[in-house]
């Protein structure tokens, strides 16, 4: 199985075929989450690789995360949905760092347009997992 953290399609794949030169068989695993939802057994995790192979490695996998995603055979398509994830989440944060900065300058405390904001329209896991974790609104 792979590192389950980030890490480029073609190393991935690399990895794969130098499993495979000694019979093993390789899934690439990484996951999309935090350090909390680690220790909560929450993540969600992205699977690719041959299915028997997935198959033995999936009771582990769903001990890991809530959700098991299989997203192909070729273990570098896993590490390009994680990358993926990664370019999603960073421009979530960007626009709400801008969002925050722009009602901080106008006085309004980024603590309740965290609490207007996740608790309407923006409620998605992204928005209240690391929202209120930056501690830059508070500045």
């Amino acid at each position: 199985m792979s590192p389950m953290g980030t890490i480029s399609p073609g190393l991935s794949r690399r990895l794969a075929s130098a499993h495979a030169e000694h019979g093993q068989e390789f899934v690439a695993a990484p996951v999309l989450g935090n350090p909390d939802l680690a220790r909560a057994r929450r993540l969600f995790v992205l699977a690719a690789g041959a299915p028997q192979a997935i198959a033995r490695a999936r009771p582990v996998l769903e001990r890991l995360g809530q959700r098991v995603f299989v997203i192909g055979d070729d273990p570098g398509q896993a590490s390009l949905v994680k990358l993926a994830g990664n370019v999603l989440t960073a421009a979530t944060l960007q626009s709400m760092g801008e969002v925050f900065a722009l009602l901080r300058k106008a006085g309004i405390d980024p603590h309740l347009a965290l609490d207007v904001f996740t608790g309407s329209l923006f409620d998605g896991r992204v928005h209240k997992t690391y929202g209120g974790q930056d501690r830059r609104w508070t500045v």
